[in-house]
C-alpha cells in the first residue's frame, strides 16, 4: 500500500496507537500466562502481531520524525493494513468533528476548520 507524504503522519499516530494496543495486550497476556497457566500460544500470537506492527513503524517512520516529499510504501497483510487505515480515518473524523464544533461555538476561524477538510 502507498501512503502519500501528506497522509503519513496520520498513518504514523494511527500506527503508533495499534502499536501501545498490541503492547497491552502482550503485556496482559503474558501476565495471565505467568500467573494461571494460560496458553503459550496466545502470548506467542501478540508477540507476532507486536512485531508486525513494529515492521509498520519502521517501513512508515515513528511520529514526529521527518516526513519526507514522497509517498511511502507500506508491506503487510490486506486485514493489517485495512486496519491501520481505518484508525487513520476514524482519528480525522474525530479531529473533523471537533474542528466544526469549535468553529460552530465561535471558538476558530474558517482556515482552521478548512485544515481538517
Amino acid at each position: 500500500m502507498s501512503v502519500p507524504a501528506e497522509q503519513l503522519d496520520a498513518v504514523r499516530t494511527s500506527l503508533l496507537e495499534l502499536y501501545q494496543v498490541c503492547a497491552d495486550a502482550l503485556h496482559h497476556d503474558a501476565e495471565r500466562h505467568l500467573r494461571s497457566g494460560d496458553s503459550l500460544e496466545t502470548v506467542l500470537a501478540r508477540r507476532a502481531e507486536l512485531t508486525e506492527v513494529d515492521r509498520l513503524l519502521e517501513q512508515a517512520g515513528w511520529p514526529g520524525q521527518t516526513v519526507g516529499k514522497r509517498a511511502v510504501a507500506l508491506a503487510a497483510t490486506r486485514p493489517r493494513l485495512r486496519e491501520v487505515v481505518q484508525i487513520a480515518l476514524s482519528r480525522a473524523a474525530v479531529d473533523l468533528e471537533e474542528a466544526c464544533r469549535a468553529y460552530w461555538h465561535g471558538g476558530s476561524e474558517l482556515d482552521e476548520l478548512a485544515r481538517h477538510l
